[in-house]
């Protein structure tokens, strides 16, 4: 049909190239001069607008051979999505060769496009007319920045959340993080003379030894055996625990126990 060109709206996104082509215009405006027929632009009406979907470049050149007059159009009944899905897949075959940058445009509408939404990479790349692997990497550039905006919009950051520590109340009234239970510990090597509290009996005097050994005040739960080894451990080289196990295990055998 015959479509007035005051009717025909171009504002809707259905425009996935960059830019037009001025050369390609002002080509088609001298074929139109001539009297050259030209295939019908496609247009989606949506019962108010008639939504141009493929022709951008013959409706330009239409336009200003005659502002005020008619271009032949083929109507389908369908909304602005529709004229928009339907834009991607054009001139992948025949009419001005797309850049790769027209490519991208469409490629970057389609996967975030209502219709493309549950599409797979293949689906969307044989309608747009590129390969496959191409929609993957903007699909992969299109989540990253949703989570970036969405991280500014949170006023959060990319850096992992701080976990609040997990606190639990002991029965000798003593408050311990338990987030570190159960994960793996580096004894710390003992320094000497930093760190160290030392009690007021720290050099008192050992049988059969010239001079005095220093003493480590350290604090243990009656009730919690495995802090208290967590503490040893802390305190401690690895030789010097398994020797006092040695020492322990000889001991209560000594008084009647058992190994």
């Amino acid at each position: 049909m015959q479509l007035e060109l005051a009717k025909i709206r171009r504002d809707g996104g259905t425009q996935p190239r960059a830019n037009l082509s001025e050369d390609t215009v002002n080509d088609y405006l001298e074929h139109m001069r001539a009297g050259d027929v030209f295939d019908p632009i496609t247009v989606f009406f949506d019962g108010a607008a008639y939504w141009l979907s493929d022709g951008f470049h013959r409706v330009e050149a239409k336009l200003r051979l005659d502002p005020q007059g008619t271009i032949e159009a083929d109507v389908e009944q369908g909304t602005l999505e529709d004229a928009q899905w339907h834009s991607y897949s054009v001139n992948k075959t025949h009419g001005l060769r797309r850049t790769n940058e027209d490519k991208q445009r469409a490629v970057r509408a389609a996967i975030k496009h209502p219709d493309g939404l549950d599409l797979s990479d293949a689906e969307i790349a044989k309608h747009v007319g590129v390969t496959a692997p191409t929609v993957s990497k903007y699909r992969a550039e299109a989540r990253s920045t949703l989570k970036i905006l969405e991280s500014e919009k949170s006023g959060g950051s990319d850096a992992a959340p701080e976990v609040a520590p997990r606190l639990r109340k002991c029965r000798d009234g003593r408050t311990i993080n338990t987030a570190q239970i159960g994960k793996p510990t580096t004894p710390r090597k003992r320094r000497r003379g930093k760190g160290v509290k030392l009690s007021r009996r720290a050099f008192k005097v050992r049988l059969g030894h010239s001079e005095p050994n220093p003493m480590i005040a350290l604090q243990f739960s009656p009730n919690n055996a495995h802090t208290a080894a967590v503490t040893l451990m802390q305190e401690f080289s690895r030789e010097w625990v398994e020797t006092l196990i040695q020492e322990l295990t000889q001991f209560l055998v000594s008084q009647g126990g058992q190994e």
